[in-house]
């Protein structure tokens, strides 16, 4: 009898004693993964790329001012300009420093000149007049020329944390233009307004540009071979520098 009872307190006490160590090693883990948790974790930065296929809505807009290559428009630093805005943005990643991108843009383009008379013909083409072809001379007259497209930029981006460049080219596909010229003579004002003028379908442009902090300036040439509009006498190129806003 004496034996069991001596027997029964041993395995009590090893039961006991497994358990407290159970516990024991319970809490040391628990512990171990706080401190695990606890601590900076020190990843690699991958060259590969979190996504392969990417897209943006609206990722960027922008203004800039016009130089155009033609005699008899206007050379004032105002004279001509540019607003644009994207809409869509599709980019691949091979690289987590590079992406190449195809957009979608929505842009207005306006012309000033106060040397020389926008104008249609019969046959809606744009004509560039001097003012005696116009009806002139004039005491005064400014003449406006307007054009909305979309344009489809397809660019090779580099970027960094805080910086990035582009470059590459852009198909414009011009859809509507129109002119509006006021001239004064013996204070008498007139206003003369054409719309529809014919325009090439397709002109294209080289494009660059630099961001820091999503503010950045871009750089646009587009040359005099492919031009907006379609008549012989309205070729012409032009190269722009504004700012953007964005990606």
């Amino acid at each position: 009898m004496k034996r069991l009872i001596v027997f029964a307190a041993l395995a009590l006490a090893c039961i006991d004693a497994a358990a407290q160590s159970d516990s024991t090693s319970k809490k040391h883990d628990k512990l171990s993964e706080i401190e695990v948790l606890s601590l900076p974790s020190h990843k690699k930065k991958s060259a590969v790329p979190e996504s392969l296929f990417d897209y943006d809505l609206l990722s960027y807009s922008g203004y800039g001012l016009l130089r155009v290559k033609k005699e008899n428009f206007s050379t004032k630093m105002l004279g001509h300009y540019e607003v644009f805005s994207n809409i869509l943005e599709g980019r691949v990643n091979p690289c987590d420093w590079m992406s190449v991108n195809l957009g979608l843009d929505i842009a207005w383009k306006g012309f000033r000149s106060d040397s020389c008379v926008f104008a249609l013909d019969s046959n809606k083409d744009l004509q560039i007049l001097n003012p005696e072809q116009a009806g002139g001379p004039f005491d005064s007259y400014n003449s406006y020329l307007k054009c909305f497209n979309l344009a489809f930029p397809l660019t090779v981006r580099f970027h960094g944390s805080h910086f990035s460049a582009r470059l590459g080219a852009q198909a414009e596909w011009n859809i509507y233009s129109w002119t509006v010229t006021r001239t004064k003579k013996d204070n008498y004002r007139g206003k003369d307004t054409y719309k529809r003028t014919n325009l090439n379908a397709l002109s294209y442009s080289l494009i660059a540009g630099i961001n820091y902090y999503g503010v950045g300036v871009y750089f646009k040439y587009s040359p005099s071979s492919c031009p907006i509009f379609s008549s012989e006498n309205a070729k012409f190129g032009y190269t722009s520098f504004g700012i953007v806003l964005g990606l």
